[in-house]
C-alpha cells in the first residue's frame, strides 16, 4: 500500500475515492482535510469490498457489520492521511485514532474490521520509517494490539497480551489468522494453544515450508 494526497478534486466522496484506489491500485489516496462520514457510495464500496474478501476465504466468514467496517475505513483513512500530512498536531492524530468502535468485539466485528484493517501493517511500516517515536506510531501500534486478526506481522508487540477470543472460536477466522503466522513467519503469535494446534495442522508433515514456525512449536 502506498500512499499520497489527491491531486487535484473529483466529484467524489474522498473515502469512496480512497477505497476505490486502495482496491484498484493498492494506492491509498487522501485529501488533507478529515473526511466526511461514510456515504450510499462508501457503503456500496465496503459490500463490495466483502464479497470479494469473502471469496477468498476456504470458508464462509461471518457478516459484515457496516458500522465496524465504516469506523475502520475511516481509521484507516485517517491514517494514511497523517502519513502524508505531517503538519497535522498531536492533539488531532490522538484523538481520531483513538475514536471508539461502534460496536464490542465480536466474530463479525473482527472481520468487518479487518477488511480494512488488514492493511495496517504496511502503514505501521511506512509510520515508523517516518520517524519511530512519532505520537502516529504510537497510536497505530496501540491500534495493532487492539486488532490482532489484523496485525499479523507487525514487529515490536511481543510481551503485550493479545485478545484473540472475539475471533479465534470461529472457524474461517482462525484458519486466517494461522495462515496470516505462517505467511509472515510472526513468531510473536505463537504460544496460544489453540493457535499452536492450527499452526501444527497447517504444516502437517512438511515443517520445511515453515522451519521457523515449525521450530517454536
Amino acid at each position: 500500500m502506498t500512499a499520497g494526497t489527491a491531486h487535484a478534486p473529483l466529484p467524489e466522496d474522498p473515502l469512496a475515492r480512497f477505497l476505490h484506489s486502495l482496491g484498484a491500485e493498492g494506492r491509498a489516496v487522501v485529501d488533507p482535510s478529515a473526511p466526511p462520514a461514510a456515504g450510499p457510495a462508501v457503503i456500496h464500496l465496503l459490500s463490495e469490498l466483502e464479497s470479494a474478501a469473502r471469496e477468498e476465504l476456504a470458508s464462509p466468514p461471518p457478516p459484515i457489520s457496516m458500522p465496524s467496517a465504516a469506523w475502520a475505513l475511516r481509521l484507516l483513512y485517517e491514517g494514511c492521511r497523517f502519513v502524508v500530512c505531517r503538519d497535522v498536531g498531536e492533539p488531532e492524530v490522538v484523538a481520531s485514532l483513538k475514536a471508539p468502535c461502534p460496536e464490542a468485539r465480536s466474530h463479525s466485528v473482527d472481520w468487518s474490521v479487518d477488511l480494512l484493517f488488514r492493511h495496517l501493517p504496511d502503514l505501521v511500516a511506512k509510520a515508523r520509517h517516518l520517524n519511530k517515536a512519532d505520537p502516529l506510531v504510537r497510536e497505530l501500534q496501540f491500534l495493532a494490539v487492539s486488532w490482532p486478526l489484523s496485525s499479523v506481522g507487525v514487529p515490536g508487540l511481543t510481551g503485550t497480551p493479545l485478545d484473540l477470543d472475539p475471533f479465534l472460536g470461529h472457524p474461517a477466522l482462525r484458519q486466517l489468522y494461522v495462515d496470516r503466522i505462517l505467511r509472515t513467519q510472526d513468531l510473536s503469535r505463537l504460544g496460544h494453544p489453540v493457535v499452536d494446534e492450527g499452526l501444527r495442522t497447517a504444516i502437517g508433515a512438511h515443517p520445511e515450508l515453515a522451519p521457523e514456525i515449525a521450530r517454536g512449536l
